[in-house]
C-alpha cells in the first residue's frame, strides 16, 4: 500500500529497509515485524493514532533516541508515515531486538535468593535516575515492559516501550496497578509521579502483591494522599521498606 513519509526524528531509516518492510507487512494482523539488517536484529513496531499532536513533541522524541543506556531499550528512529488510500497515520519505532524478554519469571525465580533480587532492583531503580536526571519519563511502567539481557555473566533488566503520547484527560496514563495512586489524570504526568509509580511496581517485584489497584478483582484503592497502610510489610524486611520509600520520595 502506497505511503507518505510525514517526518523522522534522526534519519536512521534512510539507510534501514523500511520501504521492503512496508511493502510486504500484513497491516490487518500484525503491530510489530523482526528485521535483520547488516549483521543484527531490530524491531520495528506500528501504531496507529489520529493527529500529529497527541505525540510528543519533536526535540522530546530526539531524546529517547539519543539515550545511550544498557539497561534502556535503544531507539533509533521514531518516524510518523500516512497510508495514502487510507488517510491513517501511523507511528513507526525503529529499534534494538531483545531476544528474552521473560521479566516476570526471572524475578520469581530470583525470590528463592533475596539478595540477588534485591541487586536486580536496585538495577531497575538505576535505570529510572538515569531517565530522570535526564528529565525523561517512561510513562508505562509495567512487567511487559521490562526485558532482560546478559551483561558479562550477569542478567539484568532493561526497560522497554516508552509511552511516545501525551498525557489526556480522557485516557489513562500507564498501567493503573503501577501508577501513582494520587495522580489526577487533568494533571501533567511528572517525575514525582513515575517515582511513586515505580515505588509500587518495585513493591509487587518483592511481595507480588497489588496494594491500590487491581482490575481482576475490581479493588481501585486510589486517594488524593499516599496511603502504605495497603502494604503488606511483613513481606517486606526494614530495608526494602526503605528502600521504596526512598524511590517513592518519602525519606
Amino acid at each position: 500500500m502506497p505511503y507518505i513519509f510525514e517526518k523522522s526524528i534522526t534519519g536512521f531509516h534512510k539507510d534501514f529497509p523500511l520501504p521492503k518492510v512496508l511493502s510486504s507487512y500484513n497491516w490487518d494482523k500484525n503491530l510489530y515485524t523482526k528485521v535483520f539488517f547488516n549483521g543484527k536484529n531490530y524491531f520495528v513496531k506500528f501504531e496507529k493514532f489520529v493527529v500529529d499532536y497527541e505525540l510528543l513533541p519533536d526535540w522530546y522524541l530526539k531524546k529517547i533516541c539519543n539515550i545511550e543506556n544498557k539497561g534502556i531499550l535503544k531507539y533509533h528512529d521514531i518516524l510518523v508515515i500516512r497510508k495514502a488510500a487510507a488517510s491513517e497515520n501511523i507511528l513507526v519505532s525503529i529499534c534494538d531486538h531483545i531476544k528474552d524478554r521473560n521479566f516476570f519469571e526471572y524475578v520469581t525465580y530470583l525470590h528463592n535468593d533475596r539478595r540477588l533480587l534485591n541487586f536486580f532492583v536496585e538495577e531497575i531503580v538505576k535505570i529510572f535516575n538515569f531517565l530522570h536526571q535526564k528529565g525523561i519519563v517512561h510513562k508505562d511502567i509495567n512487567l511487559d515492559n521490562f526485558g532482560l539481557f546478559y551483561d558479562g555473566e550477569i542478567i539484568k533488566p532493561i526497560l522497554l516501550d516508552f509511552n511516545f503520547y501525551k498525557e489526556s484527560a480522557n485516557g489513562i496514563i500507564g498501567t493503573p496497578e503501577f501508577l501513582d495512586p494520587t495522580y489526577s489524570y487533568n494533571s501533567n504526568y511528572t517525575v514525582k509521579n513515575e517515582r511513586r509509580g515505580l515505588g509500587l511496581f518495585i513493591y509487587f517485584l518483592f511481595t507480588f502483591h497489588l496494594p491500590f489497584y487491581n482490575r481482576f478483582i475490581g479493588k481501585d484503592l486510589r486517594a488524593d494522599q499516599l496511603d502504605f497502610s495497603g502494604f503488606k510489610k511483613d513481606l517486606l524486611n526494614e530495608d526494602e521498606f526503605k528502600f521504596i520509600l526512598n524511590v517513592i520520595g518519602n525519606e
